[in-house]
């Protein structure tokens, strides 16, 4: 199988290694050698070229959660579970730089070239009113905005958290898909990707937290609005 993994070492309860490799088994094994690697939590098989890019995202992410260990640059100071998730949401990110949402229709092909095209028919004024619906003149149009998208947040300080704002988030009409969070007792690295999500028209479901004045004018900034609800 072609590709790489992003990878995520335990080496003590708030100290992780989050890197890539094409063969992590192996790095491992050369790392618990040299450090105290402990044990590999998780791995993210990806394409060729994305592993890379997932990892630097991931980085990025967790920059404020690094830790001041001299060349040891992809060690972050946090729980595995903050960890993965961070990890997941840089998979997640990769993605949708890479197949962004595009909701115009697809375009139509040209006919080839043997076959005849007919000129244009004069367009025939619709009835004033259809039997069985609204005028044509007010039918609604086929291709119109997108729909509005709820996007989830919760902050959350234990895995019983977790599930149960993910419950909560579901309930009210948020994807799981679309749920972002954070571990702890600040916004982390889940918001930030929660924000990037947010597209104009869209509304942020946020819980066990409130939007404060930069949430709201980044709100605006991209035409989207926010509720808030409790678990």
């Amino acid at each position: 199988m072609s590709g790489n993994y992003v990878y995520v070492i335990r080496y003590r309860e708030h100290d992780h290694k989050i890197g890539f490799s094409v063969r992590p088994d192996q790095r491992f094994s050369a790392l618990r050698a040299q450090t105290s690697a402990s044990r590999i939590i998780r791995t993210w098989h990806r394409p060729d070229g994305d592993a890379q890019r997932v990892e630097g995202i991931a980085h990025r992410l967790l920059r404020e959660w690094r830790l001041p260990i001299p060349r040891q640059v992809e060690r972050f100071g946090l729980s595995e579970i903050a960890a993965c998730m961070a990890v997941d949401l840089a998979v997640r990110i990769a993605e949708d730089e890479a197949h962004p949402r595009d909701f115009a229709p697809a375009p139509v092909p040209p006919p080839p070239p043997s076959v005849a095209i007919e000129p244009p028919r004069p367009r025939e004024r619709p009835p004033e009113r259809d039997q069985y619906g609204p005028p044509a003149d007010l039918a609604p149009p086929m291709y119109g905005p997108p729909p509005p998208v709820r996007i989830g947040y919760a902050l959350c300080r234990s895995d019983d958290d977790v599930a149960k704002n993910k419950a909560a988030l579901i309930e009210v009409g948020v994807e799981e898909a679309r749920i972002y969070m954070d571990m702890g007792r600040r916004r982390g690295p889940g918001m930030v990707a929660a924000r990037k999500a947010c597209r104009t028209g869209d509304i942020l479901v946020l819980v066990k937290t409130t939007a404060d004045p930069q949430l709201r004018a980044v709100m605006a900034e991209k035409g989207a609005t926010w509720m808030e609800i409790a678990a």
